[in-house]
């Protein structure tokens, strides 16, 4: 009997935090998906804890964070 699939969390991050969330996102068996903006993309992200890192310009364009998004889940 197969083990069912690992949840996958998709984070965003409009500012700096939430380390120890991923860490514990990633400790419960999940798979962690972070989206933050360009301004905090190189800030010190516990990125052992990150299945996947992504970027976008500014949260502020809706209609482009969805559609990124979308994109993003496309083909799963």
């Amino acid at each position: 009997m197969s083990s069912p699939p690992r949840q996958t969390v998709l984070c965003f991050a409009s500012f700096f935090k939430g380390n120890r969330f991923l860490q514990r996102l990633h400790e419960e068996g999940c798979y962690v998906i972070l989206i933050t903006s360009d301004k905090f993309k190189d800030d010190d992200w516990a990125r052992q804890y990150i299945h996947e890192f992504h970027s976008v310009a500014t949260f502020e364009d809706r209609a482009a964070l969805l559609h990124g998004v979308a994109w993003l889940f496309r083909d799963r």
